[in-house]
């Protein structure tokens, strides 16, 4: 009876298999602890849109309600390395981890989800900083008008919400108590958007062209890519960040120094 009452669990999606779980439940404490291992892959398994509004630091996203997840985990992550699995509430992440359970995979699920994550740890979520509706051109010539009313320099951090390393160059340095306060002191700092795919109609396309060819055409550097106007609105430098990575985030020293190169 009691065997039968487990399945009817694991049929409700309240459990992982009909029988023994085989994988870990994890607190945010003890969460955290575990994927500050670099042997440690972080998986997001919520919806794209959920991603977007928030996420943990370097996960990887695999919607579980896709009907090829298995597949695209399996086909995405490594089998030697420990899965920190989460979702919104812990209900996903569970079942999602038994299923990689059972394809052999040693895995850890987040118990709460990203909400028990949220009140642990609530300057810990990557979050979406383009404003994908605004007028990016008057976004750049405000900025500048800012700029040499203070005696500063502008920068405009290219990219979008749909780029994972945009988003995590926003965190690190917003994180970085040295690195904002060069910021803060020298520069107006603005995140533009610009979307590869030009969806949203001819105007925005046009206005994304016209965007990139004020900046000096800065795309063939990938994305983000950080471009530095002076006060009177000149681009003086165009800044490929893949220089500044370091692993699946950047490095302090070496974006320390790109700040500190080009003040006003």
């Amino acid at each position: 009876m009691k065997k039968i009452f487990t399945c009817l669990l694991a049929a409700l999606g309240l459990n992982t298999a009909c029988g023994q779980q085989d994988f870990e439940n994890k607190d945010a404490n003890g969460f955290a602890e575990l994927i500050a291992d670099t042997n440690v892959v972080v998986l997001d398994v919520r919806t794209a849109s959920e991603f977007e509004e928030g996420h943990i630091k370097n996960a990887t996203n695999i919607d579980y309600y896709q009907n090829d997840f298995l597949e695209k985990a399996k086909a995405a992550l490594p089998t030697d390395k420990t899965i920190a699995v989460y979702c919104r509430s812990g209900k996903r992440s569970a079942n999602a981890a038994g299923k990689l359970a059972a394809e052999g995979y040693q895995v850890v699920n987040l118990k709460g989800g990203i909400i028990a994550w949220k009140e642990a740890f609530p300057t810990r979520i990557i979050k979406k900083v383009y404003d994908e509706d605004i007028n990016s051109l008057e976004q750049i010539e405000q900025a500048v008008a800012k700029a040499k009313a203070e005696g500063k320099n502008v920068i405009c951090q290219v990219g979008g919400n749909w780029c994972p390393w945009c988003l995590r160059f926003a965190y690190f340095i917003t994180n970085d108590s040295a690195i904002s306060k060069v910021i803060a002191d020298n520069y107006v700092y603005i995140h533009v958007n610009y979307n590869p795919r030009k969806s949203g109609g001819e105007a925005k396309k046009e206005l994304a062209e016209a965007m990139m060819k004020r900046l000096g055409d800065p795309g063939k550097y990938g994305y983000p890519v950080l471009v530095v106007l002076n006060g009177e609105g000149q681009v003086i430098h165009i800044q490929e960040t893949g220089v500044l990575e370091e692993g699946k985030d950047y490095n302090q020293e070496k974006v320390m120094a790109f700040f500190n190169s080009w003040k006003p």
